[in-house]
């Protein structure tokens, strides 16, 4: 039976050699759209990775639809997360369709050997994000902005419950960086979907996400971004 928790944090403690962020518990559940937010070097990034496995804790515990972290095969994660990285790939030789197609590959292997719903789910995500007329693009061809767009519509592809955006306005303009604040929080409305996006867009933050997680010198904030609390904790970040 699906579980309403998609992720519970308790006593999180992440950094390298230093504490970045210290003491966490932080639970999102189904169909929250939270943000990350919090200045240069606080953590963001260490945070995603830590929630990921891709770096390990300090102390304290992850659950991933309560599955503990260290359970969980990498295949398994995948299966529950598509993760957007604020870093571009140095993709050479392949087509826009062929990096889409690979968000379908953790259910049939190969990236070729795909249903008619799969191939489905591809199309309407490049209409949905205005990008048709760049499939048959390759992907080093592209400007950073619509690199950007493609590892997004990978990750959307993915169908996973969860998905974890770092820093995915990073290459966009400003009409594009709205228009996907904007697209996913209807999208989220419409699936039910849990999306934790950490982001430096605090004016969209206001606008489009309902829960808040602010982090700042080992300490951190769980609000609503609009509240007086917020707002003079984000001045202080």
């Amino acid at each position: 039976m699906e579980t309403n928790t998609k992720l519970l944090v308790q006593n999180l403690a992440i950094g390298y050699q230093s504490i970045l962020l210290n003491n966490l518990d932080w639970e999102v559940k189904k169909g929250e759209f939270w943000a990350i937010v919090g200045g240069n070097g606080s953590g963001k990034s260490t945070l995603i990775r830590t929630l990921l496995g891709l770096q390990k804790s300090i102390k304290g515990n992850i659950f991933w639809e309560n599955e503990h972290i260290n359970s969980l095969k990498p295949i398994q994660i995948s299966k529950k997360i598509a993760w957007v990285s604020t870093y571009l790939p140095d993709i050479d030789f392949l087509k826009v369709i062929d990096i889409l197609k690979m968000g379908r590959s953790i259910y049939t292997n190969l990236a070729d050997n795909l249903t008619e719903k799969d191939i489905k789910i591809i199309e309407n995500t490049l209409e949905i994000m205005q990008m048709q007329d760049k499939k048959n693009d390759f992907f080093n061809q592209l400007s950073d902005g619509q690199k950007q767009k493609v590892m997004l519509m990978r990750a959307l592809i993915q169908d996973t419950n969860i998905l974890i955006l770092d820093e995915p306005t990073a290459h966009l303009d400003w009409k594009n960086r709205r228009f996907w604040f904007e697209w996913i929080a209807n999208w989220i409305k419409n699936t039910k979907k849990t999306v934790i996006v950490a982001t430096h867009e605090w004016d969209l933050v206001q606008q489009f996400c309902p829960n808040i997680l602010l982090i700042s010198k080992e300490k951190y904030l769980i609000d609503v971004p609009t509240s007086q609390k917020s707002i003079d904790f984000f001045e202080k970040c």
